[in-house]
């Protein structure tokens, strides 16, 4: 009777366990959308962050994917918006999974020592390029005493895919002789071409 009990008792916790609603995740401390301005012909692309997700610790970094890899540094965005103690930046790096996020970021820091933060915090920055089809991670939340993060990287309170803008690959930057130095070099070089392409005038053998 007591195994019959046992047995029944199993296949309850089973069942329960199965049935049971599974653990609520944390929402994502990072909501993001964009516009369009088709008189400007620019995107605007805004990124709002829940405070309560910061440590006040005095660090923050939030950033977003940009990828311009021929040259990650440029061109810069048209013009950014950020709450007061913020400094916008541009960032390259990588992180291994679980973060699996890599490339050049554009983004935003404050090392305010014993910063806090209410409500969202705004950031936003305008620029010609377009929205991105990737749906590879885009986006870390960073922040100095942080411990919701996975194992090693507790400090990322949150990452992922978010809108951002696309994907560049721009070719490596060319150096275009001003008008000046291309004369100049031709007016250095020819005379010499023109020297070299000179039949020259066979020399006589010395009379005996």
């Amino acid at each position: 009777m007591k195994r019959v009990l046992s047995i029944a008792g199993c296949a309850l916790t089973a069942l329960a366990a199965l049935t049971a609603t599974p653990p609520a995740q944390a929402a994502s401390a990072v909501t993001g959308a964009v516009s369009y301005n088709a008189a400007t012909k620019l995107y605007t692309y805004t990124y709002t962050v829940d405070s309560r997700a910061l440590s006040s610790l005095g660090y923050v970094e939030f950033a977003v994917r940009e990828n311009l890899k021929g040259n990650w540094s440029f061109p810069l965005p048209v013009a950014t918006g950020q709450p007061d103690d913020f400094n916008f930046v541009m960032l390259v790096g990588d992180a291994a999974p679980p973060l699996s996020i890599s490339g050049s970021y554009w983004g935003w820091t404050n090392r305010t020592v014993n910063a806090t933060y209410t409500g969202d915090l705004v950031f936003w920055f305008s620029t010609p390029r377009g929205v991105s089809t990737d749906t590879a991670n885009n986006f870390y939340l960073f922040t100095g005493g942080g411990t919701s993060g996975p194992p090693g990287y507790e400090g990322f309170v949150d990452f992922g895919h978010i809108v951002g803008p696309s994907l560049v690959d721009l070719p490596a930057p060319t150096v275009v002789p001003e008008p000046g130095m291309a004369w100049l070099w031709s007016a250095g070089v020819l005379p010499l071409l023109w020297a070299a392409g000179r039949p020259r005038a066979r020399r006589r053998p010395p009379a005996i």
